[in-house]
């Protein structure tokens, strides 16, 4: 039997460079265990809808509770800015597939607005993974 750990070292030595689950595919396959493999899918559709239900319950729980900026906030174009990117981190959306929300964030928020008194403060970290932090 082939340990996951001497597949690596022959990937070290080869030319092309394998991914990591190319690495695992190949354990199953080398070690005819395709089987057990098939038997991981249940479990890992399992885990993945229990991620989904956390994130779901989690917006749920929070987005009906959101300040709305309109009320906050004089210039409405920058409310309505922000409280989509509350939304979109209590749905924990990748940003950088709202490219338009991410340009105007970069454009906008980064060093250039305050931190809103009554704000969904977890979006502060939310825009921080995207390199968008508010003027101090």
């Amino acid at each position: 039997m082939k340990t996951l750990r001497e597949l690596i070292s022959l990937q070290d030595m080869s030319f092309g460079k394998m991914s990591d689950l190319e690495i695992i595919y190949e354990w199953f396959v080398r070690n005819n265990k395709e089987q057990e493999g098939l038997d991981l899918i249940p479990r890992l559709a399992k885990s993945q809808a229990e991620k989904i239900q956390n994130k779901y319950a989690y917006a749920k729980s929070w987005i009906p509770m959101l300040p709305d900026l309109y009320y906050i906030i004089k210039n409405k174009e920058i409310a309505s800015h922000l409280n989509r990117l509350q939304q979109c981190c209590c749905l924990d959306y990748p940003l950088d597939k709202d490219k338009k929300e991410l340009e105007w964030s970069k454009e906008n928020i980064h060093n250039k607005i305050k931190v809103p008194k009554l704000f969904f403060r977890p979006t502060i970290d939310y825009l921080k993974k995207y390199g968008i932090e508010f003027l101090e």
